[in-house]
């Protein structure tokens, strides 16, 4: 068991290697900044329109991980592309089709170059 000092030193470590993002506006420029210079840029009236927060890896690997929706879902998505990647890789287009199905498409590689995949979608 992890006593309180090795807990504090490692989220302390994880603190250190995330990163927020932030987008800013003035006029008509848009520039995306890190936190101190979007402080900053805030101070001279820019406006912050959006925020994006990074995920390490190594936040992943330790546990149970809480994050805004948007970045589950990019975790997520990101896991499901390597999963896919995988199943085509070993002509399982089924395994690729049941998840394309949830987003109302259609996937074949039937009469279709190596490399290429038809796509239809059906929710039109």
């Amino acid at each position: 068991m992890k006593d309180l000092s090795e807990i504090r030193e490692h989220y302390a470590h994880l603190e250190l290697e995330g990163k927020e993002n932030y987008t800013v506006k003035k006029g008509k420029f848009t520039r995306k900044v890190d936190d101190k210079t979007a402080d900053k840029m805030k101070k001279q009236g820019w406006k912050i329109i959006a925020k994006e927060e990074t995920v390490v890896e190594s936040d992943l690997t330790e546990g149970p991980y809480v994050a805004s929706y948007n970045i589950i879902f990019d975790i997520i998505l990101k896991d499901l592309k390597k999963e896919m990647e995988e199943a085509y890789k070993k002509g399982k287009i089924e395994i690729i089709n049941n998840i394309a199905r949830l987003a109302k498409h259609k996937v074949s590689d039937k009469e279709q170059q190596k490399g290429k995949l038809w796509l239809n979608n059906k929710g039109n």
